[in-house]
């Protein structure tokens, strides 16, 4: 006779997928404390072992006397992500993912960066 396949352990307090938190769990979450960064320009850089995802944002350039360069803007490194080629590729298929949605749901994103591709195409 087979004996009978013993149920996985749950981590404490897990919840099945798909469950919904009951008001008064809820009411007992708090914000994650982690650092939150915006960058709107990236750089990689790669090596066989791995890349580094350099995060940037523009930011006003200033003259020694205070004022404002106003012709100019710095990037201003914000975060530096090092990654395995192996995550590289999910992190590729997660955001095409993400952006495929985004434009079904409103419109084609046009930069100035894909103007430039598609202006490079045969």
């Amino acid at each position: 006779m087979a004996s009978k396949p013993k149920p996985k352990a749950k981590a404490k307090g897990a919840k099945p997928k798909g469950d919904k938190l009951k008001a008064e769990e809820l009411a007992k979450l708090k914000v994650a404390e982690v650092p939150t960064f915006y960058a709107s320009v990236f750089r990689i850089l790669g090596s066989g072992n791995d890349f580094n995802l350099v995060c940037q944002r523009s930011v006003p350039a200033q003259r020694e006397d205070g004022s404002i360069e106003m012709a100019v803007a710095l990037a201003q490194t914000v975060a530096v992500i090092t990654i395995s080629p192996q995550s590289l590729k999910d992190l590729h298929l997660l955001i095409g993912r993400q952006l495929e949605d985004q434009e079904k749901e409103f419109g084609r994103i046009k930069t100035q960066y894909t103007m430039r591709l598609a202006e490079q195409k045969p």
